[in-house]
């Protein structure tokens, strides 16, 4: 029953035009960041992107790029229209005709829901990554091919330790809203709300609010994004000691967002099973 909720889910997003608006509003976002690129000077003739430069370009393209809307956003909506269809088109009704219980129908949803997310965040990444490489010229140091593999690994890193507990934060959180209001449309001002509350909040109150915020408790914690700008690099022991960041602060901000994931999830399964009975 599970794999069946999570095939089902799956092809009602793809199938879904929003959805496909959606990656192409993305995929407009990627090409803009894209021409933007990272310092001043990178558009320039004789522009050289420095081992170094890339490294830092690699975390930049997802926490100070993808993740400020754009891929929250994403999340969100695909979120919302998969409560429209439960909600709405009564889709939950003909599943539970169908004798789907209660953990496989939210965790099926879910799950699908973070797989989509997962893959668009990869593709998104990489895409970015391998454009703006491209526009700069390749690396200074590395053999085309040294440059796609070494950036498929980095790129694949962060979006798992850094991007997912995000995506999976605004999922639980907008889910959770759907399941209390019984509704999308509540579910995508809490989950948009958050998400512009954060961006809002990191370019224009950010002296006003406390750090603890952005450091721990926001859907980017500095701590974690810090922790992998320069891994597994000459830098990297030099860089967490001046950011003040450790492994423990990343498990601490991972389980932070995946932590409030779950407990949203289980709200949603209670509710889920008082709308079974």
């Amino acid at each position: 029953m599970f794999l069946t909720t999570y095939r089902n889910t799956l092809k009602n997003l793809i199938r879904s035009t929003t959805f496909w608006l959606l990656v192409a509003v993305l995929a407009i976002v990627v090409i803009q960041g894209v021409n933007e690129g990272f310092y001043l000077v990178d558009t320039e003739p004789d522009f050289v992107l420095t081992y170094q430069m890339y490294i830092q370009s690699i975390i930049n393209s997802l926490a100070s790029k993808l993740l400020m809307y754009a891929l929250p956003i994403f999340a969100v909506i695909t979120v919302v229209l998969v409560l429209n269809r439960d909600y709405g088109d009564k889709f939950f009704e003909i599943e539970k005709a169908a004798n789907v219980r209660p953990t496989s129908y939210l965790y099926g949803r879910l799950s699908a829901l973070i797989s989509v997310n997962f893959a668009v965040l990869i593709l998104s990444n990489l895409l970015f990554m391998y454009c703006y490489l491209y526009t700069c010229g390749g690396v200074e140091g590395l053999t085309t091919w040294e440059m796609i593999s070494e950036t498929f690994i980095r790129v694949v890193r962060v979006d798992i330790f850094v991007g997912m507990p995000s995506l999976i934060f605004y999922i639980g959180l907008t889910y959770f809203a759907g399941a209390i209001f019984k509704n999308g449309i509540p579910a995508a001002i809490v989950g948009l709300g958050h998400a512009i509350w954060f961006y809002a909040g990191y370019l224009i109150l950010r002296l006003h609010i406390g750090e603890w915020y952005f450091n721990y408790f926001s859907p980017v914690p500095k701590k974690l994004r810090q922790f992998f700008h320069y891994y597994d690099t000459e830098w990297f022991e030099d860089t967490i000691k001046r950011f003040d960041t450790s492994l423990a602060h990343v498990a601490f901000c991972i389980s932070f967002l995946v932590g409030v994931a779950v407990l949203c999830s289980a709200i949603s399964y209670i509710k889920v099973r008082q709308r079974n009975k």
